[in-house]
């Protein structure tokens, strides 16, 4: 169990990282005049679990710890659903609605379509075992 708690820790950390190059990244070039750091970085993140979704789940035999390092570990300290809240709250007070509209749609949007054509490739890329 212990070993779980570890790379957890481990994942979540790198997770964090590379939100934070990529949220900054993002920023650098989109501005911050709306929330595309987050956006990307929930994206892309919903799309790589779409992938390990059926890959864990269907054609690779992967050890627990394996999965909690890349699943609760990684992609738990990536994707970041509390500054969704938190950027979607601030744009409502300031009397952006909107603007927090359109964060809620894309972001449920995209992040839902991102998971299904994650795991539509990975599909496609490795068929289920029969």
């Amino acid at each position: 169990m212990w070993i779980h708690v570890v790379l957890i820790f481990l994942g979540g950390g790198l997770g964090c990282v590379c939100r934070w190059l990529i949220a900054t990244f993002t920023q650098s070039c989109c501005g911050t005049g709306f929330p595309y750091a987050t956006l990307a970085v929930n994206a892309v993140g919903c799309f790589v679990a779409g992938m390990v979704v059926h890959s864990l789940g269907e054609h690779l035999e992967v050890r627990p710890d394996h999965s909690a390092l890349l699943v609760v570990g990684f992609l738990g300290g990536f994707t970041t659903f509390s500054t969704f809240g938190r950027e979607t709250l601030e744009m409502m007070v300031d009397g952006h609605l909107a603007r927090a509209a359109l964060n809620v749609l894309l972001m449920n949007t995209l992040c839902l379509g991102a998971v299904v054509a994650g795991y539509g490739i990975a599909r496609t890329m490795w068929p289920v075992r029969v």
